[in-house]
């Protein structure tokens, strides 16, 4: 059993359609999918010490899935790369 991305409700595998909130499932499952392989690309990108890069994937993932986990990402990548002021403004936000 699955559930859906934007309420959390379990579906049955079969619901294309969302009975609560009446999101398309699959499409927001596509987007969580690709919000979650550009934090994983970019936390391999910050492993490789390429903060420019990691903050710019990170910032790519955000705006798919605005997760704590993600600006977290972005804001020890925008650290890395000196940019503090950014980072600070980006844990704001989520604080």
């Amino acid at each position: 059993m699955t559930e859906c991305p934007a309420c959390r409700r379990a579906l049955e595998p079969a619901d294309s359609v969302c009975s609560r909130c009446g999101a398309e499932v699959e499409s927001l499952q596509k987007i969580d999918r690709a919000a979650r392989d550009l934090l994983l690309r970019g936390s391999g990108l910050l492993r490789q010490r390429r903060s420019a890069e990691a903050c710019a994937v990170f910032m790519r993932s955000y705006a798919l899935r605005r997760s704590e986990k993600v600006a977290k990402g972005a804001a020890i990548a925008l650290l890395c790369s000196g940019r503090f002021k950014e980072a600070l403004r980006l844990r704001q936000k989520i604080s």
